[in-house]
């Protein structure tokens, strides 16, 4: 399969050892492969700034809390076995390699042009709906951006929240389903009645959804895989709400550098769910909806930030 000129995958090789990192890359060059990075992971979580489509790696190489320093990014090829270009193999595995890319290249062209490389999480309960509604208000849709709405509610009333986003603001509106994505200029709306992952390249996997005692759809679930996909390019904003759900998702976000915003208590028709995060979770923001909104069109490069105009 032959990548379309509009759709480049951006690549990085994270490797220690050099002389592997060498081999990764004549390999992707003879493939006609531009690479954004080639170093170890200490050097990419300093220099690369933006999100990466692909990373090949290997296991040894991004241990555990190592991941968390990664920029974003959509897929990891994990090379256990990479020989060096005067190897009597090179050749079988530079085929296997580009057999390989193709198949992630094929992935991606189904979603990369929608696919957002910031996802946001929107986390509200009982008195959030007319805030988060007045945020979107205030708030444009960008093609690289895209918000997944938590709103605690019944089944029953999901589509109305779809309804709500569609009639009141400038966003589109989805409910999450089966192999999509979190895509830009779109808020996809969590139901209740199943719970989300993401799977290796962003899309979304819904399975069951948790009990009937517990909040749903959870905030700290969905605040957690939004953090373990997206890292540093992830973010929640807590509007007014009952109960603690988004407690351990506010540090979820945080732990991989993302962002956490809440809307002001004082300003809340209910308080207790930014109320928990100031107390026991982490957070970087907290202000008034249509304070939000301002810093997050700054944040977002809607317009030039104030400060700069003085």
């Amino acid at each position: 399969m032959t990548q379309t000129a509009d759709m480049p995958l951006r690549c990085s090789v994270l490797l220690a050892n050099a002389e592997q990192r060498y081999a990764v890359k004549s390999a992707l060059k003879d493939y006609g492969r531009t690479l954004m990075f080639c170093s170890n992971v200490a050097e990419s979580a300093k220099n690369v700034n933006r999100f990466i489509d692909v990373y090949l790696t290997q296991p040894a190489t991004t241990p555990g809390d190592q991941r968390r320093q990664l920029p974003a990014h959509g897929y990891e090829l994990e090379l256990d076995y990479i020989p060096t270009i005067s190897s009597a193999d090179f050749g079988e595995w530079k085929a296997d390699i580009r057999a390989r890319m193709d198949e992630i290249v094929q992935q991606h062209s189904l979603g990369a042009h929608s696919q957002a490389s910031q996802a946001w999480l929107l986390a509200a309960s009982a008195g959030g709906l007319k805030a988060v509604t007045e945020f979107l208000r205030c708030t444009e849709p960008r093609e690289n951006i895209g918000f997944v709405y938590a709103q605690h509610i019944e089944s029953n009333h999901v589509d109305q929240l779809v309804k709500m986003v569609r009639r009141h603001t400038s966003w589109q509106a989805e409910i999450a389903r089966e192999n999509s994505f979190v895509k830009g200029n779109v808020v996809t709306i969590a139901s209740p009645d199943h719970g989300i992952k993401f799977t290796q390249g962003g899309r979304i996997s819904l399975g069951e959804p948790e009990p009937k005692d517990r909040y749903r759809p959870s905030i700290d679930g969905l605040c957690a895989e939004l953090a373990n996909y997206y890292q540093s390019a992830c973010g929640m904003i807590a509007f007014s709400g009952m109960g603690d759900d988004g407690v351990n998702g506010s540090r979820s976000i945080k732990a991989a550098g993302g962002k956490v915003w809440l809307q002001s208590p004082d300003s809340c028709e209910v308080p207790a769910l930014p109320e928990a995060i100031i107390q026991r979770g982490e957070f970087d923001r907290c202000a008034e909806v249509t304070i939000l909104a301002r810093k997050f069109r700054d944040l977002s490069g809607y317009r030039i930030r104030e400060e700069a105009r003085q």
